[in-house]
């Protein structure tokens, strides 16, 4: 992994320095090893799919990668969209970013203190954001089937 990720970084300035397109797509290509290998969903993909069968496994891979270069390709377009409408979140002295810097800080020292996890686990309790209700539907649906 050490040396995965040293190529990586070796990659990630060549393209930096490039400043064009292909530059950018080597900045991609020196990034997808970074975050596959901090993503455990990656891990479970690859567990779970690839062992079936072999070509069916890398059907099942190419899709997963499409659809999460989608989502990413999506969120870019509408975030780049969105900071348009809101020039004043696009002023680096402005308000909008003083509060969202504020609330870094906040999120910072909640997770420092552990305050994040007493919050989301009154959440849990109180039944909101509940992963495992959906879970649990989804795997009676299946059942039914």
């Amino acid at each position: 992994m050490a040396k995965l990720s040293a190529k990586s970084n070796i990659l990630l300035g060549k393209g930096e320095r490039k400043k064009s397109f292909w530059g950018d797509v080597l900045v991609g290509a020196a990034l997808g090893p970074v975050f596959s290998t901090c993503s455990p969903t990656y891990f479970v993909v690859l567990a779970t799919v690839l062992p079936a069968s072999p070509i069916l496994g890398m059907i099942y891979l190419l899709a997963f990668t499409l659809g999460l270069c989608l989502s990413l390709l999506a969120v870019t377009f509408l975030g780049q969209k969105l900071m348009k409408k809101l020039g004043v979140a696009s002023d680096p002295n402005g308000w909008f970013k003083k509060i969202i810097g504020l609330l870094f800080i906040l999120v910072g020292l909640a997770i420092l203190t552990g305050v994040d996890k007493k919050i989301e686990t009154k959440l849990l309790d109180y039944g909101y954001f509940d992963a495992t209700i959906i879970e649990q539907r989804l795997l009676d649906l299946q059942s039914n089937d």
